[in-house]
């Protein structure tokens, strides 16, 4: 009997050992998982959630990841996915100046604060995607429609009701977590990086985005979070992401910015081009204007030298008439005489016209001066020398 009863036990440890052999092999059901956590949340909830208060209080470089929240933590409030909905955080001044100003010595970020009215995560995401934060409404109407399409996935990281859930979550005040973030990732194509008190940030990217290694990734939604429940846009000055992830054709961050610098450039080097080449016309009609000067200043030299040749040659021509007048043949003598007056008075005339300066003007007016004064004196020396003639003939004819 006794050998019975031992044979038995002996079994029973048999089945009980392949029994928890088999159950932990395979894998446990999703109720089974979720009890455990909850059994193990109500041992360590307080004393945790104290210690990562401290923690991320005293220790910048420390990620601080939002603890989901149970009925048996708090059975008189409503069932929420996560603490930051209906946390009061903490804020330290201090803290926050310090991760201002490493976050931007260290990786060149700058914190654009956003507002704190509930849709923070919203308002940055906003930020981030269309450069203006009070479009929150348009980005958290998208996110909430693409979760409710692909409610088989999302779901699964809901702990409550997931239609009541989006349907909460569609109010304005309704805080964003972890779970519209990935939505966000998916939607705009985007991977998320996260910086809480820490430089490295935490990155949250969809399973789309990593499977196409190859292609080239779109710069990453940046976001910080500040005391445990508000987040805020993080911007990276020297390099533009506004519109990444819309779907717009051939789009490039800061195109535009660069099409009119380099539009302004192009029309400043033209107006340059074309001040210059005025500059220099400028100064070529000035040498052109004065080159027409000192050529107009040769040639009326030259033209008086010319008169003066020509007045030159008129007083030879005038003694030589003279000379003649003085020969024997009257008749002759006053041919000549009348050709000669004849060609002084046409030079003078030429003279007259041609002159139109004061200087010729001068010029001209003594020529013909001595021109008459020669003439003169030739008619005089002329009828002296006729007058002694005839005395000499009278004298010859009484002897």
């Amino acid at each position: 009997m006794i050998g019975k009863w031992s044979g038995l036990i002996c079994i029973l440890h048999i089945s009980d050992y392949f029994g928890l052999l088999i159950m932990t092999i395979l894998p446990k059901p999703k109720k089974v998982i979720k009890s455990a956590e909850r059994h193990s949340s109500q041992q360590t909830g307080t004393s945790s959630s104290k210690s990562s208060h401290s923690l991320g209080a005293s220790s910048p470089e420390t990620n601080k990841q939002p603890r989901q929240s149970t009925p048996e933590e708090n059975p008189g409030a409503p069932i929420i996915n996560s603490d930051d909905e209906d946390g009061s955080g903490f804020k330290d001044d201090n803290l926050e100046a310090w991760f201002e100003e490493r976050l931007r010595c260290v990786r060149g970020l700058v914190i654009k604060p956003v507002r704190g009215d509930g849709a923070c995560l919203f308002r940055a995401v906003a930020d981030q995607i269309y450069g203006d934060e009070e479009m929150h409404d348009d980005v958290r109407r998208l996110c909430m429609d693409y979760m409710e399409k692909n409610s088989d996935h999302f779901s699964q990281f809901v702990t409550e009701d997931f239609h009541d859930y989006i349907t909460r979550k569609r109010r304005r005040d309704a805080h964003g977590n972890h779970v519209e973030l990935q939505a966000i990732s998916e939607m705009f194509s985007r991977p998320i990086e996260i910086y809480e008190y820490c430089t490295e940030p935490r990155n949250i990217s969809s399973s789309r985005l990593d499977s196409s290694p190859s292609a080239e990734p779109n710069p990453p939604i940046r976001l910080s979070y500040h005391g445990a429940i508000h987040y805020n846009s993080v911007i990276d000055p020297t390099k533009a992401t506004i519109g990444v992830g819309l779907g717009l054709p051939e789009y490039s961050p800061g195109a535009a910015d660069r099409s009119l610098l380099q539009e302004a450039m192009q029309k400043s080097e033209v107006q340059m081009i074309e001040d210059a080449m005025l500059h220099d016309k400028i100064k070529m009609t000035d040498f052109e204007r004065t080159e027409q000067d000192i050529s107009e200043q040769i040639a009326r030299q030259s033209y008086l030298d010319y008169l003066k040749s020509l007045s030159k040659t008129g007083n030879a021509e005038m003694r030589e008439t003279a000379y003649a007048v003085s020969e024997p043949g009257c008749s002759h003598a006053n041919v000549r005489l009348q050709e000669s007056s004849d060609g002084v008075i046409g030079a003078n005339e030429w003279f007259h016209a041609a002159g139109s300066d004061a200087e010729e003007n001068a010029l001209l007016a003594q020529v013909m001066a001595l021109s008459q004064q020669e003439f003169m004196n030739s008619l005089k020396k002329k009828s002296a020398k006729e007058q002694n003639d005839a005395d000499q003939a009278g004298s010859s004819k009484s002897s």
